[in-house]
């Protein structure tokens, strides 16, 4: 195995490290978490010091080696990476001609056209992160991406086959999201009270107008099923997406923190760390 050089030799960050090692051995947990506390109250402010001075030099060396890496992505991917943008640009540019027409023909109010505008721009911007990732390396990153474009592709085909109603409650559906936000959060009930009462009325306002289970995750897709909705169940209704499912199911690897994803990331990365801080070429 080659080793690694680090980047930042600092005296003191080594001294701190053997010494961190020293109070791994230590058996009582709460002796080892003291001396830890200890050490880092006590090596803190004077590497953190050492490292603003020798950090500028340091980061120069490496975005010299990130613009090399940068580069060979583009020797190796730059035809499919324009072929994607070019696409992306197309994409753009059509629905801001749509959005346009449809202000002026003063549809604005039309539930669907405003479900599916709200979507349309999430996933352009969405796959524009993609392209990001992927001219910087980041297959698995852009991957998790496309997930979150995959989940965009169902809700949009979903409002476009449903109709009125169902646009209607996916863009009052909100407002149980922001509820649910707050409340699991912390927040400072002197500064966050008011909003909270107010998302209550509404939430129950809608519970009433919409009917039961609408606050529930998914829950403005209820009229389809007759019960709780899950995705897989919205997805499976899109027949033309169902190639992307086995896709989908992967992507999740690189999103969630099970063991899953960390062994494809370690078994195809873990070599390229000391060289290119995990990015890779992916011939």
């Amino acid at each position: 195995m080659t080793r690694f050089d680090p980047l930042f030799v600092n005296p003191e960050l080594e001294e701190l490290l053997a010494r961190y090692f020293d109070a791994a051995r230590l058996d009582d947990p709460q002796e080892r978490d003291r001396v830890v506390a200890e050490l880092t109250e006590e090596y803190g402010s004077e590497i953190a010091e050492s490292l603003l001075v020798t950090g500028p030099y340091v980061l120069h060396g490496v975005r010299r080696i990130r613009a090399g890496f940068r580069s060979r992505i583009q020797d190796v991917w730059g035809e499919a990476i324009d072929l994607f943008e070019f696409a992306w640009l197309a994409t753009v540019e059509t629905g801001q001609i749509f959005n346009q027409e449809m202000q002026e023909a003063g549809h604005l109010t039309y539930a669907p056209f405003e479900a599916l505008r709200r979507t349309h721009a999430r996933a352009c911007l969405v796959a524009s992160e993609v392209r990001a990732l992927i001219e910087d390396g980041y297959p698995e990153g852009a991957w998790a991406r496309w997930r979150t474009l995959h989940e965009l592709s169902v809700v949009a085909w979903t409002i476009g086959d449903a109709g009125e109603e169902i646009a209607e409650r996916y863009l009052d559906h909100a407002v149980c999201e922001a509820l649910r936000d707050l409340t699991t959060a912390p927040h400072d009930p002197a500064v966050g009270g008011a909003e909270e009462a107010r998302l209550r009325m509404e939430t129950q306002e809608l519970l009433a107008r919409h009917g039961e289970g609408f606050n529930e995750d998914w829950g403005w897709a209820r009229p389809l099923f007759g019960h709780r909705v899950t995705f897989r169940m919205l997805e499976e209704r899109i027949e033309r997406l169902a190639l992307s499912r086995p896709h989908y199911r992967e992507s999740s690897h690189y999103v969630h923190g099970g063991a899953g994803g960390a062994a494809r990331s370690m078994i195809e990365s873990v070599a390229a760390w000391s060289s290119a801080w995990g990015r890779r070429t992916a011939s």
